[in-house]
């Protein structure tokens, strides 16, 4: 019988006429080849182990059959079994010593299983038997690519350079080469040689697919996705080629054409979702159509995807930040308002037991509260609505927002006109991800009395956390036709200008016209931190030595340092730990200097820079490390322009825009109250420019900055914020620090549980100690350093090192925050 025939037979898969065959040629128990061809049908037939027997017995007759050696490595290799197979290959080399293919078969596999030194010896055996065979050089090529070892990466371009050398047609050296070039950031070399493959050959939709993701790089979307819609032609299923015209659109704002490719690329991977590599797949593109849903503030499948992709994939960090930020419903801005919310409108004397429990809310006894009202309620008297939206504050203090709901619909069933009731559940339900209802609660508020400042001022922060801000602007100045100088309306109005940064004037004068509303409340408030007193005094000192003449200044320097020492005598406390009443003083002269000096508005105006971050720093880099981080966290020093950091600094010197107090004795200022400037607004556009692939497609959400009491301790407390990328930086020189490994900031690899509320991942510090130690959270120190930044996942929960300063105005720690993207 002719073997020819039989190998015909097995080439079309007619294995069972081959079998025949077959069968008569092994009556000759010595036949070799009749074994050897056994074993070839059998493989065909996925029966491996019969397989391998039949090649055994093929070499038992001839241990010289080189095509059953070949056969059994085959085998091998396709049950994954290398070491198996390079043996073949070595028992193959030991009878034909100069069979090239076989070497380079050898050098391969002893590269898949990491025995580097040993493929490289087989691969330079290969060449030096055939100098002028290019495949040889394509695979030595491919054992030397290391894109992290610049020595290694260097020689493997050389050897693929060498192969096209020899063949400058060579496809596959084209492919190789073009992938390995984008891989290491060649990026205009890797499109030269992709499209020159794609001109020889249009049927390789992986060569598509790379030159695409090149252009992406260059950020030539549209040829991107010209590229990716051709690579789709040749495979309509190719899941990579559907989730980059995906995210290509994402990056144009085309987020619904998006979500069909992501949607197509989803309907592919759920039929074939028992796939490791296919659930991997699936939980990115689950990823990636969040992410379009989220754009399109449809908060609910947002939410459905990153969950999703946690379900298939529990360590997807990015994923769960996500989640983090359109589940947590609250901001920054909006803990400025809350204590304005929850106020009622119509004044009345509260019992001594009302205040008592208001007290214990204030102190953050709220289970004891709780306990309390329960009890009060079933007493059923008179001020039963009061107890139930006592209960109500209770429960939302500990997190529990469902119960808190129930009981304050039933404060309002007993009296509806309490109207502070229905601005707390237009929170709660906003708490909730129900904004449009709680929208709907506050505009009914609205229609009942178009004159509620309070709720219109609600209503604006809730439009301006769903981006829609022009319904937002709408209520905010509705709010300041009623009250016009309402710093809170204010404020908020001058938040919504302020995202966009489309002009910079009008947010810059916004925000100073804030300011100055707060400098007249500030001056009203019946309480101030000794702490704030005497930051103020030392500004008013440094202000009259930097030649400030103003009568208001120097009064206060010298008659608030005698009210300072009153303060200290009448409670024998210190000064970093005392918080006074000044109103009923009856010092009423020292007063009204004090409210004076603190109603004045004062504001360094910046100097024109022609750098706002260093032009000397390797941005790209910068970039690419942040985005190459798992979670994203990199440090960045020398981040200021000289120019700018000195601007930014006299600016935090002489402004008096540090108003909000805060309990551990540090100062905030606030990009909507007077925090801003021609500096402020420069560094945000330079991160636009500088990282594009960060924040090009991020709005400015918030800055602010914190100014700290020199010997403060343990600055901010371990939180989490509600913004998608966080920028922290240092602005106080490194002669002012006492401790050079400290006063930096701690930030932890773990984000918050999906389900915690704003207040609990950015407050509540015992429940967050608990929930890191119990996940076993690693954390990424870094000490302070001037003109140093952190850029990081705004989810991450962070905290300020120890903070030990010069004990002088100049020398307080000052930290300056930007926070980017989406706020849910």
């Amino acid at each position: 019988m002719n073997k020819k025939y039989i190998k015909d037979l097995i080439k079309n898969k007619k294995f069972d006429e081959a079998l025949v065959h077959i069968k008569e040629l092994l009556s000759n128990e010595n036949n070799s080849e009749a074994h050897n061809l056994n074993g070839v049908v059998l493989a065909a037939q996925n029966k491996n182990s019969q397989a391998l027997e039949a090649y055994k017995n093929s070499i038992k007759k001839d241990d010289k059959n080189i095509e059953a050696y070949k056969n059994m490595a085959a085998t091998f290799i396709n049950t994954n079994d290398y070491v198996q197979a390079i043996k073949c290959y070595k028992k193959i080399i030991s009878i034909d010593n100069k069979n090239i293919n076989i070497y380079n078969n050898l050098a391969i596999l002893c590269d898949k299983i990491n025995n580097h030194e040993e493929a490289l010896n087989y691969i330079n055996k290969a060449i030096n038997i055939d100098k002028s065979y290019e495949i040889s050089y394509v695979n030595k090529g491919v054992i030397l690519f290391n894109k992290d070892n610049k020595k290694s990466y260097s020689k493997a371009k050389s050897s693929l350079l060498k192969a096209l050398e020899i063949n400058p047609k060579n496809l596959s050296t084209l492919f190789i080469l073009g992938k390995f070039l984008y891989e290491v950031d060649e990026i205009d070399e890797a499109i030269k040689y992709l499209k020159k493959h794609n001109s020889m050959n249009k049927k390789n939709y992986q060569s598509y697919y790379f030159l695409g993701l090149s252009l992406m790089k260059k950020l030539e979307i549209k040829e991107a996705i010209n590229s990716f819609n051709t690579a789709l032609t040749i495979n309509p299923n190719h899941i990579g080629s559907l989730n980059m015209i995906g995210n290509s659109l994402v990056t144009l704002n085309d987020n619904k054409k998006a979500i069909n490719f992501f949607e197509r690329s989803i309907n592919i991977l759920e039929s074939n979702n028992n796939k490791v590599d296919t659930k991997k797949d699936l939980s990115i593109t689950y990823y990636n159509i969040g992410l379009a849903y989220r754009n399109m503030n449809d908060i609910s499948k947002a939410e459905l995807f990153f969950n999703k992709t946690i379900n298939l994939s529990p360590n997807f960090l990015e994923a769960q930040s996500q989640l983090t930020s359109v589940k947590l419903m609250k901001n920054s801005e909006d803990s400025l308002l809350i204590s304005e919310h929850l106020k009622d409108d119509t004044p009345r004397k509260d019992s001594p037991k009302i205040e008592e429990l208001k007290n214990k809310l204030n102190s953050g006894l709220f289970d004891e509260v709780e306990k309390e009202c329960h009890s009060l309620i079933k007493l059923n008297n008179s001020d039963k609505a009061i107890f139930y939206i006592l209960l109500s504050h209770s429960l939302y203090g500990q997190f529990k927002l469902e119960e808190s709901i129930n009981y304050l619909e039933k404060s309002i069933e007993i009296n509806p006109e309490l109207t502070g009731n229905y601005r707390l559940k237009a929170t709660l339900l906003s708490r909730l991800g129900k904004d449009q209802e709680a929208i709907s609660v506050c505009k009914k508020l609205i229609k009942n009395n178009t004159k509620d400042v309070k709720t219109l001022i609600q209503l604006g922060f809730l439009y301006k956390k769903n981006n829609r801000h022009k319904k937002a602007k709408e209520a905010y100045e509705k709010a300041l036709e009623i009250e016009p100088n309402n710093s809170h309306a204010q404020g908020g109005l001058s938040m919504v200008i302020n995202t966009s940064l489309n002009n910079d004037k009008d947010a810059i004068d916004q925000s100073y016209k804030t300011l100055e509303m707060l400098g007249v409340d500030y001056a009203k408030q019946e309480t101030h931190q000794v702490s704030s007193i005497r930051h103020d005094i030392e500004q008013a000192k440094y202000l009259l030595k930097q030649g400030f003449n103003e009568r208001k200044i120097s009064d206060f320097a010298h008659y608030g340092e005698n009210f300072l020492n009153y303060l200290r005598s009448q409670k024998g406390g210190t000064v970093q730990n005392n918080s006074q009443s000044i109103l009923e003083k009856p010092i009423k002269e020292i007063k009204e200097i004090l409210m004076k000096y603190w109603s004045l508005p004062i504001i360094y105006n910046t100097k024109k820079v022609e750098h706002f971050l260093n032009p000397n720093t390797n941005w790209i880099e910068i970039e690419k490390k942040y985005l190459g981080s798992d979670p994203e966290f990199v440090v960045i020093d020398n981040f200021l322009s000289d120019e700018a950091l000195i601007e930014l600094r006299k600016f935090c010197l002489f402004s008096k825009v540090f108003l909000k107090e805060y309990k551990n004795d540090y100062l905030g200022a606030f990009g909507n109250m007077g925090f801003i400037s021609p500096i402020h607004i420069g560094i945000s556009r330079d991160l636009q420019k500088k990282l594009p692939k960060i924040f090009s497609n991020e709005f400015l959400n918030h800055m602010w900055a914190f100014k700290y009491d020199s010997k403060i301790g343990s600055g901010i407390n371990v939180h989490a914020d509600f913004a998608k990328v966080n920028l922290n930086f240092w602005i106080t020189p490194d002669k002012y620090n006492l401790d050079v490994n400290s006063g930096g900031l701690k930030v932890y690899d773990t984000p918050p549980p999906k389900d915690w509320i704003f207040e609990k991942y950015n407050a509540s510090q015992e429940l967050i100690y608990e929930f890191l130690d119990s996940v076993d959270a690693g954390h990424m120190s870094t000490h302070y350093k001037c003109n140093r930044a952190v850029l990081f996942n705004s989810s991450l929960f962070h905290e300020t090192e120890e903070i030990n300063f010069l004990d002088k105005y100049e020398g307080r720690r000052i930290n300056v925050t930007y926070l980017f993207g989406r706020k849910q």
